[in-house]
């Protein structure tokens, strides 16, 4: 197994879903005023099963009133291959192993809970520097249990 695909799936998962829908969600909404402007702070949604409609009115409301959106992350993930570049330049480190930066109790965790994924175990992830061993800890188990990016 590569570490290109699991990667590439890792980083599908911060895009927001736009699975339409009806499950109901509730994402939090802010309205920030300002003399010169109105700012809407939007938590987006990274993770979610299939049938979610994320939006509510007061979402749709916003979003049509607002002149600019501004992401985390870039709108080009329609098309993963284009973000494999920058996940590969942050998030490996194959002149390190992960197994050197993190402590012994942790690898065997993080071993465990990508076998309990149906992965072979963390031998794949030794390239990977640890906070991307632990974005893939905490979404691995959902993507398990049927969300999706």
């Amino acid at each position: 197994m590569t570490l290109a695909p699991i990667a590439l799936a890792a980083m599908l998962v911060i895009a927001a879903s736009l699975s339409p829908g009806r499950a109901g969600a509730d994402p939090a909404l802010w309205l920030v005023k300002g003399a010169k402007a109105n700012v809407y702070l939007f938590g987006t949604v990274h993770l979610m099963k299939t049938g979610v409609v994320w939006t509510t009115p007061a979402i749709d409301k916003a979003l049509a009133a607002s002149d600019d959106l501004w992401l985390e992350v870039g709108e080009d993930l329609q098309d993963p291959t284009a973000i494999l570049p920058e996940v590969q330049s942050l998030a490996l480190d194959p002149t390190h192993p992960l197994s050197s930066k993190i402590s012994k109790a942790d690898l065997d965790r993080f071993d465990a809970l990508i076998k309990a994924a149906g992965l072979p175990g963390e031998a794949p992830f030794e390239v990977v520097r640890p906070w991307f061993a632990g974005f893939m800890a905490g979404v691995l188990p959902a993507m398990k249990q049927g969300y999706s990016p």
